[in-house]
């Protein structure tokens, strides 16, 4: 489109010493003047101009568009870094060798350093080397790209707490990954840390029976290995699940549990695996499964026995695969999580009677530990008598600690205790 300019004082003179500079150097130049269009609207334009056999070649380019753009980049950053900084939200980036490239404020708050120390260095020299190999862990699978949401207990400077991560891929103009986005908020005060870590179970049960169970429930630990749990109903199976989780290499990691014989059959399948949107009537939104919702940490699928065949069928598959596949949706998610299961019923004679799937029972039997019934662990009952006292002391607010005669305690160790530690 053709059409005119109108110079001021100013942008004549400018324009002017910019055709004398283009003259007598030869050379191309370039400078930006402020110009007027036959509309009276003002523009700011940059004139690059060369002289070749006597004729000069004047180029305007408007910079209005790109000034605008430039403004709004600018405008954006400033939200982003006010956000990123003010944020109660621990955030970090990092690059695709997993060094830290930025942190905010909450982040430099939590390991009491300056968040120009931090830069550049790898989980290892932050958290330890432990904990920074399940991070990276998790961080390279994001660097493949996947979106992973987990919860991860820390002890920073002395101080345990509960995190609930979520970490991104970050995309470079191509769409290729280029790093990790990480944003974690500290969730200790819903969990409780205090209440979980007085919560665990004795270590020091005086009966020969426990002393073995807890040795190869230590052993079992050390491995990652997928963990069936025997034992009559009370004998404290979810205990001693919890026991594993806590002196494995899992403990930073979800300990969750699931009475498979508590969830209505039609309901089962979307607790464990979740569930997309309109998968069936009543889910309006997207559910994480327990087996997401545990991811780095433990899952006890407790009275494993009650499952129904399908869903056997479909935990079969997740043992094989380690990925799981919502309820109405197509997307596959790979799960980084450990399975405990636990059953008082005996496996062996189901798998005869063609309740249990065979198969299914191979993959839950890799290691297998019998939890024993109080009956064959009497010599325990007084240090269970004292935990349970422990226990009521705090929540029905006793005003002393409370012990029971050892004529009551004998009498309790006489007992037949059909019911077990329950």
């Amino acid at each position: 489109m053709i059409g005119y300019l109108i110079l001021s004082r100013d942008a004549h003179d400018a324009f002017r010493l910019h055709r004398r500079n283009v003259a007598e150097t030869g050379t191309t130049q370039v400078c930006e003047i402020e110009l007027v269009r036959g509309d009276g609207k003002k523009f700011l334009a940059r004139l690059e101009s060369l002289e070749t056999n006597g004729t000069m070649r004047i180029l305007f380019i408007d910079l209005t568009a790109d000034a605008i753009s430039q403004r709004v980049r600018q405008e954006c950053e400033q939200r982003f870094r006010a956000i990123f900084e003010e944020s109660g939200d621990a955030i970090w980036f990092k690059d695709r060798d997993l060094r830290l490239t930025q942190v905010n404020s909450r982040v430099a708050k939590l390991f009491g350093r300056p968040a120009g120390e931090l830069i550049g260095l790898r989980s290892d020299q932050v958290l330890g080397p432990e904990l920074a190999k399940q991070v990276e862990q998790i961080e390279r699978r994001v660097l493949s790209g996947q979106i992973i949401q987990h919860e991860r207990t820390i002890t920073v400077r002395g101080v345990t707490s509960v995190w609930n991560v979520i970490l991104t891929p970050v995309r470079g103009r191509q769409n290729e990954i280029v790093g990790v986005c990480s944003i974690g908020r500290d969730i200790s005060d819903s969990k409780g840390v205090d209440r979980l870590q007085s919560a665990q179970t004795h270590d020091s049960y005086p009966s020969d029976a426990m002393r073995t169970t807890l040795a190869l429930a230590r052993s079992a630990a050390k491995k990652d290995s997928t963990i069936l749990l025997l034992g009559e109903t009370g004998s404290g199976k979810d205990y001693l699940a919890r026991y594993i989780h806590d002196h494995s290499t899992r403990a930073g990691g979800p300990f969750l549990s699931v009475n498979c014989a508590a969830i209505a059959p039609e309901l089962a399948e979307s607790e464990l695996f979740g569930h997309e949107p309109g998968a069936f009537t009543g889910a309006q939104m997207r559910k994480r499964g327990l087996l997401e919702l545990a991811e780095g940490g433990t899952l006890l699928l407790n009275e494993v026995g009650e499952l129904s065949p399908a869903l056997q069928a479909k935990l079969l598959t997740f043992l094989d695969t380690r990925k799981v596949t919502r309820v109405g949706g197509e997307k596959e998610t790979h799960v980084n999580v450990r399975i405990v299961a636990a059953t008082h019923r005996n496996l062996e004679k189901e798998v005869e009677a063609g309740r249990f799937r065979q198969d299914l029972f191979y993959r839950l039997n890799v290691i297998s530990i019998s939890a024993p019934p109080l009956r064959e662990r009497r010599e325990d009952i007084p240090i269970l008598v004292q935990e349970i006292l422990s226990q009521l002391q705090i929540e029905m607010c006793f005003a002393g600690p409370h012990k029971l005669e050892s004529e009551a305690l004998q009498k309790l160790a006489n007992y037949g205790w059909p019911g077990n530690v329950r």
